[in-house]
Protein backbone atom coordinates (compact mmCIF):
# COMPACT_ATOMS: atom_id res chain seq x y z
CA UNK A 1 0.00 0.00 0.00
CA UNK A 2 2.81 2.42 0.80
CA UNK A 3 4.33 1.82 -2.64
CA UNK A 4 1.06 2.74 -4.30
CA UNK A 5 0.88 6.16 -2.67
CA UNK A 6 3.73 7.74 -4.66
CA UNK A 7 2.14 6.49 -7.85
CA UNK A 8 -1.21 8.01 -6.90
CA UNK A 9 0.45 11.31 -6.03
CA UNK A 10 2.36 11.30 -9.29
CA UNK A 11 -0.81 10.59 -11.28
CA UNK A 12 -2.69 13.33 -9.43
CA UNK A 13 0.09 15.87 -10.10
CA UNK A 14 0.23 14.88 -13.77
CA UNK A 15 -3.54 15.27 -14.09
CA UNK A 16 -3.46 18.75 -12.52
CA UNK A 17 -0.56 19.87 -14.75
CA UNK A 18 -2.35 18.52 -17.83
CA UNK A 19 -5.56 20.27 -16.86
CA UNK A 20 -3.82 23.61 -16.26
CA UNK A 21 -1.91 23.29 -19.50
CA UNK A 22 -5.10 22.56 -21.39
CA UNK A 23 -6.84 25.56 -19.80
CA UNK A 24 -3.95 27.90 -20.61
CA UNK A 25 -3.87 26.61 -24.17
CA UNK A 26 -7.60 27.24 -24.50
CA UNK A 27 -7.22 30.87 -23.42
CA UNK A 28 -4.54 31.78 -25.98
CA UNK A 29 -6.70 31.39 -29.11
CA UNK A 30 -9.36 33.60 -27.50
CA UNK A 31 -6.77 36.31 -26.79
CA UNK A 32 -5.49 36.11 -30.38
CA UNK A 33 -9.01 36.47 -31.76
CA UNK A 34 -9.68 39.42 -29.49
CA UNK A 35 -6.45 41.15 -30.56
CA UNK A 36 -7.02 40.42 -34.26
CA UNK A 37 -10.29 42.39 -34.16
CA UNK A 38 -8.21 45.58 -33.88
CA UNK A 39 -5.49 44.74 -36.40
CA UNK A 40 -7.36 42.76 -39.05
CA UNK A 41 -7.23 43.86 -42.68
CA UNK A 42 -10.39 45.80 -43.49
CA UNK A 43 -11.89 48.84 -45.24
CA UNK A 44 -13.16 51.82 -43.30
CA UNK A 45 -15.19 54.97 -43.91
CA UNK A 46 -15.15 57.93 -41.55
CA UNK A 47 -15.67 61.63 -41.17
CA UNK A 48 -16.12 64.50 -38.77
CA UNK A 49 -15.54 68.19 -38.04
CA UNK A 50 -12.18 69.90 -38.47
CA UNK A 51 -10.53 73.20 -37.52
CA UNK A 52 -7.82 74.81 -39.68
CA UNK A 53 -5.43 77.36 -38.18
CA UNK A 54 -3.33 79.48 -40.53
CA UNK A 55 0.14 79.63 -38.98
CA UNK A 56 1.84 81.63 -41.73
CA UNK A 57 1.50 82.58 -45.38
CA UNK A 58 3.91 84.25 -47.75
CA UNK A 59 3.09 87.20 -49.97
CA UNK A 60 2.53 90.93 -49.51
CA UNK A 61 -0.48 90.37 -47.24
CA UNK A 62 -2.46 87.59 -45.65
CA UNK A 63 -4.72 85.74 -48.03
CA UNK A 64 -7.09 83.85 -45.71
CA UNK A 65 -7.91 83.70 -42.02
CA UNK A 66 -8.25 80.58 -39.89
CA UNK A 67 -11.45 78.62 -40.38
CA UNK A 68 -13.22 75.31 -40.03
CA UNK A 69 -14.84 72.57 -42.04
CA UNK A 70 -15.12 68.80 -42.17
CA UNK A 71 -13.41 65.80 -43.69
CA UNK A 72 -14.33 62.42 -45.17
CA UNK A 73 -11.97 59.44 -45.21
CA UNK A 74 -11.99 56.21 -47.22
CA UNK A 75 -9.21 53.84 -46.28
CA UNK A 76 -7.94 50.33 -45.84
CA UNK A 77 -6.01 48.63 -43.06
CA UNK A 78 -3.39 46.54 -44.83
CA UNK A 79 -2.03 44.75 -41.79
CA UNK A 80 -1.10 45.05 -38.15
CA UNK A 81 0.98 48.22 -38.52
CA UNK A 82 0.07 49.97 -41.78
CA UNK A 83 -2.89 51.49 -43.59
CA UNK A 84 -3.62 53.72 -46.58
CA UNK A 85 -6.43 56.25 -46.95
CA UNK A 86 -7.87 58.92 -49.24
CA UNK A 87 -9.06 62.16 -47.62
CA UNK A 88 -11.36 64.93 -48.83
CA UNK A 89 -11.14 67.95 -46.54
CA UNK A 90 -12.97 71.19 -47.40
CA UNK A 91 -12.65 74.13 -45.00
CA UNK A 92 -14.12 77.62 -45.12
CA UNK A 93 -12.23 80.85 -44.48
CA UNK A 94 -12.85 84.57 -44.61
CA UNK A 95 -10.70 86.48 -47.05
CA UNK A 96 -8.57 88.81 -44.96
CA UNK A 97 -9.49 92.52 -45.36
CA UNK A 98 -7.86 94.33 -48.25
CA UNK A 99 -5.96 97.61 -47.97
CA UNK A 100 -9.26 99.50 -47.67
CA UNK A 101 -10.63 97.30 -44.89
CA UNK A 102 -13.17 95.56 -47.09
CA UNK A 103 -14.00 91.92 -46.25
CA UNK A 104 -14.93 89.56 -49.05
CA UNK A 105 -17.09 86.46 -48.78
CA UNK A 106 -16.04 83.00 -47.70
CA UNK A 107 -13.27 81.17 -49.50
CA UNK A 108 -13.11 77.39 -49.62
CA UNK A 109 -9.81 75.54 -49.21
CA UNK A 110 -10.19 71.97 -50.45
CA UNK A 111 -7.63 69.26 -49.81
CA UNK A 112 -7.52 65.98 -51.71
CA UNK A 113 -4.81 63.82 -50.16
CA UNK A 114 -3.48 60.30 -50.16
CA UNK A 115 -2.01 59.33 -46.78
CA UNK A 116 -0.24 56.47 -45.12
CA UNK A 117 -0.78 55.48 -41.48
CA UNK A 118 1.63 53.68 -39.18
CA UNK A 119 0.31 51.98 -36.02
CA UNK A 120 3.13 51.16 -33.57
CA UNK A 121 0.89 49.23 -31.14
CA UNK A 122 -2.35 47.28 -31.33
CA UNK A 123 -5.34 47.03 -29.04
CA UNK A 124 -8.57 48.95 -28.41
CA UNK A 125 -6.57 52.20 -28.06
CA UNK A 126 -4.28 52.75 -31.05
CA UNK A 127 -2.01 55.78 -31.51
CA UNK A 128 -0.80 56.35 -35.06
CA UNK A 129 1.45 58.47 -37.28
CA UNK A 130 0.05 59.86 -40.54
CA UNK A 131 1.90 61.31 -43.54
CA UNK A 132 1.14 62.00 -47.18
CA UNK A 133 0.63 64.49 -49.98
CA UNK A 134 -2.02 65.82 -52.27
CA UNK A 135 -3.62 68.76 -54.04
CA UNK A 136 -4.77 71.99 -52.38
CA UNK A 137 -7.34 74.20 -54.11
CA UNK A 138 -8.58 77.63 -53.03
CA UNK A 139 -11.70 79.19 -54.49
CA UNK A 140 -15.07 80.73 -53.87
CA UNK A 141 -18.46 79.26 -54.73
CA UNK A 142 -18.11 80.38 -58.34
CA UNK A 143 -14.58 79.57 -59.42
CA UNK A 144 -11.13 78.24 -58.54
CA UNK A 145 -8.74 81.02 -57.55
CA UNK A 146 -5.50 79.12 -56.99
CA UNK A 147 -4.18 75.65 -56.43
CA UNK A 148 -1.06 73.55 -56.10
CA UNK A 149 0.67 70.65 -54.37
CA UNK A 150 1.04 70.14 -50.64
CA UNK A 151 1.92 67.68 -47.93
CA UNK A 152 0.79 66.80 -44.44
CA UNK A 153 2.23 64.96 -41.45
CA UNK A 154 1.07 64.41 -37.90
CA UNK A 155 -0.47 61.86 -35.63
CA UNK A 156 -3.48 60.92 -33.59
CA UNK A 157 -5.22 58.18 -31.66
CA UNK A 158 -8.16 55.86 -32.33
CA UNK A 159 -10.48 54.53 -29.62
CA UNK A 160 -12.29 51.36 -30.70
CA UNK A 161 -15.80 51.22 -29.22
CA UNK A 162 -16.69 47.93 -30.91
CA UNK A 163 -15.22 45.67 -33.55
CA UNK A 164 -16.75 47.87 -36.26
CA UNK A 165 -16.86 51.40 -34.79
CA UNK A 166 -14.12 53.72 -33.54
CA UNK A 167 -13.73 57.38 -32.67
CA UNK A 168 -10.50 59.29 -33.02
CA UNK A 169 -8.66 62.57 -33.07
CA UNK A 170 -5.97 63.67 -35.55
CA UNK A 171 -3.62 66.68 -35.55
CA UNK A 172 -1.48 67.61 -38.56
CA UNK A 173 0.86 70.17 -39.98
CA UNK A 174 -0.01 70.98 -43.59
CA UNK A 175 2.07 72.87 -46.12
CA UNK A 176 0.61 74.01 -49.45
CA UNK A 177 2.12 75.90 -52.37
CA UNK A 178 -0.61 77.71 -54.32
CA UNK A 179 -0.28 79.22 -57.83
CA UNK A 180 -2.60 81.29 -60.01
CA UNK A 181 -2.52 83.89 -62.78
CA UNK A 182 -2.62 86.86 -60.43
CA UNK A 183 0.51 86.19 -58.36
CA UNK A 184 3.98 86.52 -59.81
CA UNK A 185 5.13 83.67 -57.57
CA UNK A 186 3.55 80.93 -55.53
CA UNK A 187 2.09 81.53 -52.09
CA UNK A 188 3.05 79.07 -49.35
CA UNK A 189 0.48 78.33 -46.65
CA UNK A 190 1.49 76.85 -43.28
CA UNK A 191 -1.51 75.26 -41.61
CA UNK A 192 -2.32 73.37 -38.43
CA UNK A 193 -5.39 71.14 -38.52
CA UNK A 194 -7.22 69.24 -35.83
CA UNK A 195 -10.12 66.89 -36.51
CA UNK A 196 -12.48 64.48 -34.83
CA UNK A 197 -13.62 61.34 -36.61
CA UNK A 198 -16.29 58.67 -36.30
CA UNK A 199 -15.29 55.62 -38.34
CA UNK A 200 -17.17 52.54 -39.48
CA UNK A 201 -14.97 49.50 -40.11
CA UNK A 202 -16.03 46.64 -42.38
Amino acid sequence: MRRGRPRCCALAIAAVVTLLGTTAYAEWPYDDIRRSAYVRSHFYLGGGPAVVLVLNQTGPRRLISSGGGFHLTLGGRLGRHFGLEFNWSPSFHYHDPDYFGRIFGLLRLTTLSFDGKFYPVSGPIQPFLIFGGGAYMLGDRFSLISGGPGYQLGGGIDFWLTRHISVGVTVQYRGALLFDDFFARGIYLSLFTGSLELTGRF
